[in-house]
């Protein structure tokens, strides 16, 4: 319902209102991250519940910045690239397609969208791990972002894990590289 209204919205124009809002829900990103560095210092410098609402956040405001890009501003529209936003509505795949995303850069925004899918799409049961952190996402706990007791045989629950504000950091560096990739390659575009 909602979904196919938002596709017409992006294929073609229709009457009234249209402006960007990517710049206020990086702002709202902003706003979060003081949050969360505030609430982690007066705790144990890390801890903050804050990440739960910026990191899907930080995939909305990356998504808004290419609409806005390829279907927002007529002058550089190009109906092919605006039919890629309806055909792949999986964020890294856009990226692949529209901006030659590869190597590192992707995987960094897969595991993003799967960290950003275990907070939105929640499923408080057991893992079926030790440290009750999910096998698909195991490379990336080995990295160090996360929030944990130590304990490989008794950690935290996954969502508390990710109450992370060293995770919230590394995903808005991954978000901010990606962005630019995203404006250099209109800028360049344009001229």
């Amino acid at each position: 319902m909602g979904r196919r209204e938002r596709e017409e919205r992006i294929l073609q124009r229709k009457g009234g209102w249209a402006g960007t809002m990517s710049n206020d829900i990086f702002y709202l990103v902003d706003t979060l991250h003081r949050q969360a560095r505030a609430e982690a210092a007066s705790l144990d410098g890390n801890a903050s519940s804050y990440v739960w609402a910026a990191l899907p956040m930080l995939l909305s405001g990356l998504s808004a910045t290419i609409v806005e890009q390829e279907a927002l501003f007529w002058h550089q529209r190009k109906p092919d690239r605006v039919q890629v936003l309806i055909d792949e509505r999986y964020l890294p795949k856009q990226l692949e397609r529209l901006y030659g995303l590869n190597g590192g850069e992707l995987a960094d925004l897969k595991i993003l969208v799967e960290l950003r899918n275990e907070i939105i799409h929640p499923a408080p049961t057991p893992t079926g791990t030790p440290d009750n952190w999910p096998d698909t996402l195991r490379a990336f706990k080995q990295r160090g972002f996360l929030s944990s007791t130590g304990d490989p045989q008794n950690d935290y629950l996954t969502l508390e894990q990710m109450k992370s504000l060293r995770l919230l950091e590394w995903a808005m560096g991954v978000v901010e590289r990606l962005r630019a990739l995203v404006l250099k390659y209109h800028e360049h575009s344009a001229s």
